[in-house]
């Protein structure tokens, strides 16, 4: 003997009035979820206020640079090494994007001692340095030793009386 069961079915009517009434009741809680939420999440992105701040930059207007020596290893055609000091007066750390030509000292930023004095400077070359594009940092109330192998070149237009001497590149660091 077989149980069977039976369901009691629904009118399809009565079904959706269920689903309408569900949905219906969804709606109107969402609804009011916004109208309580809504004026309060307007007011938080509206709000409008006043203030001041402060940032610190670490600029090179605080960098001296000490004149570049170098040229006693410089031939006509050839390069050589220049050394500098980096100086950082202020009270915070200092980087120095490049080194440039300081064209206001010396002639158009080059001089040569007094022993060399037929050299005319303008066989003289010192491309922009920037250290393989990082700069150089320099630490506060410090000061850092720059040294640039092959940076100062001489054209090979260059007179006899340039040979071996010791020429010095005035430079400026820039941002």
């Amino acid at each position: 003997m077989k149980h069977s069961r039976r369901r009691a079915r629904r009118a399809p009517s009565a079904l959706r009035r269920g689903a309408l009434g569900a949905a219906v009741a969804a709606v109107v809680a969402i609804g009011a979820g916004a109208l309580l939420v809504g004026p309060a999440a307007f007011g938080f992105w509206t709000q409008t206020g006043a203030g001041s701040g402060a940032a610190t930059s670490a600029v090179t207007s605080a960098v001296t640079l000490s004149p570049g020596a170098g040229g006693g290893d410089l031939l006509p055609g050839g390069s050589g090494t220049v050394t500098t000091v980096a100086a950082n007066t202020a009270t915070t750390r200092a980087h120095v994007v490049a080194l440039v030509v300081d064209t206001s000292h010396g002639t158009n930023g080059f001089a040569v001692d007094a022993a060399h004095s037929g050299c005319d400077t303008s066989v003289l070359a010192f491309p922009n340095q920037t250290h393989g594009g990082s700069g150089w940092d320099v630490g506060a109330s410090s000061s850092v030793t720059i040294t640039i192998p092959a940076s100062v070149t001489m054209t090979t237009a260059a007179a006899a009386a340039c040979q071996g001497a010791s020429i010095t590149v005035y430079l400026k660091a820039s941002q």
